[in-house]
């Protein structure tokens, strides 16, 4: 280094870190501070007295210098195409900012992998002025965007008026939708890109702290009722999981949930909601789709870690127990939608035509009215106090990557249950499961 800018590499001389002795990642980070330098050293400059910097380095901060490098050199041929947008990141207030560190290496990796594939539009929006402003999930989420859309799809985002005048953050949110919109709901995909209308919201959750809330709307029809209601739920669920609220901000489309079934909303890779404006319009306290759907961004309930049945059953159940507490309402399914529908018939019918087919096919219904219906007898039978506390091991063992398989899920709930109430709970999945237990 000393060879390539002597200044340089006497003051990191005198750094602690480099006194003390060097770490493999303080090893590291040397060998990309030369590489920085010898592209150009006055992006070194504008981090070299930083606190991260300075105090010691983490895995952290290296993949931030090493995402820098891509953002300097997309291409990987040396050519140093990305310079000029790399010298303005460096000196952006949240790239130097502790407070965003969940954030940042995303968004650089994202911006990296723009830049590689289309260098002018990700030096265009590099620039804008969201950029400057704040680093938060649906920054993040525009440039996944950009680099998800292809063709006519990228072409009429980009194409837009409001995009070439340069993105705002309330246009950076409803870019982030817009990829899911492409095949599961081409109508809203344009009309994404023609008129919106957003309403936002903030909250400070017990658990997981500031959170902020944002619907995106199609039409002109307001229910100001909805704000206040998504944000009580969001507590309320919280509170019920006992584990912070995954993410910091819920975004939620007004228009159609899209794919194969009808549905009231969807959450869609437990990055935003879906719900249909008949949901949207009126009587929120009737509507218990938007808790169900926040109950999708916990682990248990989540992807497909856990069975369909617990998956879609749970969030219903809790969904249920929610609007019991905020409206004092009781909720039930109306006539026998599934009769004589077992859950282990589910869960033989689903591993015999694989998800995706079990998904569409008339049987999947029944995993929303059967899973939530054998947990509210559960519940019952076990007290409410001791089915929280099982449902919470649930969540912080799918938290930690742990198997909550349907045995796991039936062995939780028993295990909880005090000796007198056994033979209930007992007694309510045999009716309700019909699996062979050991």
């Amino acid at each position: 280094m000393a060879a390539v800018d002597a200044e340089a590499a006497a003051l990191i001389g005198i750094i602690p870190w480099f006194n003390d002795s060097i770490e493999e990642l303080e090893w590291r980070v040397l060998q990309q501070v030369r590489t920085i330098i010898e592209y150009d050293p006055v992006i070194y400059q504008t981090f070299r007295k930083r606190v991260w910097f300075d105090d010691g380095i983490s895995a952290v901060e290296v993949e931030r210098l090493g995402n820098l490098i891509k953002i300097i050199d997309p291409l990987g041929d040396g050519t140093g195409t990305g310079l000029s947008v790399a010298s303005k990141i460096a000196q952006l207030v949240w790239f130097n900012s502790p407070t965003v560190w969940a954030y940042q290496n995303q968004l650089l990796s994202e911006l990296a992998a723009l830049l590689a594939r289309d260098l002018p539009l990700g030096a265009r929006v590099a620039a804008m002025p969201f950029m400057a402003e704040s680093l938060e999930s649906h920054d993040i989420g525009l440039f996944r965007t950009l680099n998800e859309l292809r063709g006519e799809d990228l072409e009429a985002l980009t194409s837009q008026v409001w995009f070439e005048d340069g993105i705002d953050d309330d246009e950076a949110i409803v870019a982030t939708i817009l990829p899911s919109q492409v095949v599961r709901s081409p109508e809203n995909f344009r009309r994404l890109l023609n008129a919106n209308f957003i309403e936002k919201g903030s909250t400070v959750l017990p658990l997981a702290g500031e959170v902020s809330f944002a619907i995106v709307r199609l039409s002109a029809i307001e229910n100001e009722d909805v704000m206040p209601h998504l944000i009580a739920a969001a507590g309320k669920v919280e509170e019920f999981m006992g584990l912070p609220q995954p993410i910091n901000e819920v975004i939620v489309l007004i228009g159609s949930p899209g794919g194969e079934r009808e549905l009231s909303g969807v959450n869609l890779g437990g990055t935003f909601i879906v719900v249909r404006p008949e949901d949207y319009e009126c009587c929120v306290e009737e509507k218990t789709v938007f808790a169900h759907e926040l109950v999708h961004f916990y682990p248990a309930n989540r992807g497909r870690s856990t069975p369909t049945w617990f998956r879609e059953g749970g969030a219903d159940q809790v969904a249920f127990l929610v609007h019991l507490e905020m409206y004092n309402l009781v909720f039930s399914y109306t006539g026998d939608p599934c009769p004589a529908v077992s859950l282990q018939q589910l869960l033989d019918d689903e591993a015999a035509v694989v998800y995706l087919q079990h998904q569409s096919g008339p049987l999947f219904a029944c995993n929303y009215v059967i899973g939530q219906t054998l947990l509210g007898a559960v519940a019952d039978a076990m007290g409410a106090a001791a089915f929280k506390t099982a449902w919470r091991e649930l969540q912080m063992a799918a938290a930690a990557g742990l198997g909550v398989t349907d045995p796991v899920i039936r062995d939780t709930f028993r295990r909880h249950t005090p000796s007198s109430k056994i033979t209930l709970f007992d007694s309510a999945y045999a009716i309700w499961h019909k699996g062979e237990f050991n």
